[in-house]
């Protein structure tokens, strides 16, 4: 049933994001998405690819990208024969991608229906489909194992988040996607055991460790740091409050918090990452309200005095941490579902900056019990809390030199993950 819903969505679509992304789509993308979409990648794509090897590698959104950044590279040196193709859902995700040259080619994935998937797979013809952190496309795998093509899932994720989540996730698991993968490179022992316990064989999966604590491309000594803080239109001497991956639904909550501690803080100022670009009229209409000032890193200018950086760019926030003097992790106060799962606390830790969260961390609960015990008032439950949270950490050379040492500790626990998986996947192409 679900996927006779897909279908239906798929193709009544089809008329409208003709006309309105192939035909007047203002800008190449949202043309290439449209044929993309039902399996006409680029030309450009099929003469390179013609005659030669290839990998395809699909990481779905933008966490599965940000964690392929060291693996994409990795694995493009390792199997230097083979041309990589890259397809993800998320425009900004793809833009990212792209800017940073993480495969030869980058597309966005054909809709989960047989005759764009085969014909995609046609065109690509890889030699195996590496997917990332998780495989929510069940006739893509189906048709691409008829056609003999391994499919391969590396830092492979099975948790109670995965399990209570998204309609794309359940149709997957209903559709038994499990059965069409040769490999699984899963991150712990207990995401191989539910993997198990869904049905799937045990002997196609291997523990290897989590991708998305290989994060050494973001770490910056205190030139670049302060270079980046220029940049980004700051001086030496502003505080930085960054709040990162904030939905609609923490917006009052944050900048209430940054107004408080502000009236302590003479010099603090805030960068605010909304998690996504649709909902910041909403964020401008509630720094609008509050009489506060802002400006955008990209695009619209805005007083550069203003107290307010609104980050609205893909790709650059877990840089962007670095620049901060405490930071916030959104979704974690006030959850947008039920799984309470959080968002990636590991980019911030990595900087070695003060952290503040929610108690609805649920993805993240090893780290932010280790993070708990190097300093409890980390969690924060209120607009109150949160401002006496920034003002009283700001600054604090003896909690950044703690969390630096649990980011070392974590690290050290990953080391080698990004090898493992290429050798992997070397392994079973």
């Amino acid at each position: 049933m679900r996927d006779l819903e897909y279908l239906g969505n798929a193709v009544l679509s089809a008329p409208v994001t003709f006309i309105s992304k192939a035909v007047f789509g203002k800008t190449p993308y949202w043309r290439q998405y449209f044929w993309n979409k039902w399996g006409f990648p680029a030309k450009e794509l099929e003469s390179d690819l013609a005659g030669k090897k290839s990998i395809w590698i699909s990481a779905i959104s933008g966490g599965e990208i940000t964690q392929s950044v060291s693996f994409c590279r990795s694995v493009r040196q390792a199997l230097q024969g083979y041309k990589t193709v890259l397809s993800t859902e998320s425009q900004d995700a793809f833009a990212f991608a792209a800017g940073i040259k993480m495969a030869d080619h980058i597309i966005d994935p054909p809709w989960d229906i047989s005759w764009p998937v085969r014909r995609a797979v046609k065109k690509i013809h890889p030699a195996a489909i590496i997917h990332v952190e998780n495989a929510y496309y069940p006739v893509l795998l189906r048709e691409a194992k008829k056609m003999g093509v391994r499919n391969i899932l590396i830092s492979a994720r099975m948790n109670d988040s995965v399990l209570r989540g998204q309609l794309v996730s359940r149709r997957a698991r209903q559709m038994r996607f499990f059965e069409y993968l040769d490999k699984i490179g899963a991150k712990t022992e207990a995401d191989k055991e539910n993997f198990i316990k869904l049905g799937c064989d045990g002997n196609k999966i291997s523990v290897l460790g989590d991708l998305r604590y290989d994060l050494e491309y973001l770490y910056m000594n205190e030139y670049e740091r302060n270079e980046l803080k220029s940049k980004l239109g700051f001086l030496n001497s502003d505080k930085i409050f960054m709040a990162g991956s904030i939905h609609s639904v923490e917006f009052e909550l944050v900048v209430s918090a940054f107004i408080k501690a502000s009236a302590k803080v003479p010099d603090l100022k805030m960068i605010i990452a909304p998690r996504w670009a649709h909902e910041i009229p909403d964020l401008e209409w509630i720094l609008k309200g509050k009489g506060l000032s802002f400006r955008f890193r990209k695009g619209v200018p805005g007083p550069k005095e203003a107290k307010v950086l609104i980050l609205n760019t893909f790709g650059e926030l877990a840089r962007v941490y670095g620049v901060s003097d405490i930071i916030y992790i959104g979704n974690s106060i006030i959850p947008i579902n039920e799984r309470g799962a959080g968002h990636n606390i590991f980019e911030a830790l990595v900087h070695g900056r003060p952290i503040i969260f929610g108690n609805f961390m649920n993805m993240w609960r090893g780290i932010v019990d280790e993070i708990k015990n190097v300093y409890p008032q980390c969690e924060v439950h209120s607009e109150e809390e949160m401002a006496r949270a920034i003002c009283g950490l700001i600054g604090d050379a003896d909690i950044s030199a703690r969390l630096s040492s649990i980011e070392k500790c974590i690290s050290s626990k990953h080391s080698g993950t990004v090898k493992r998986y290429v050798d992997f996947v070397k392994e079973n192409c």
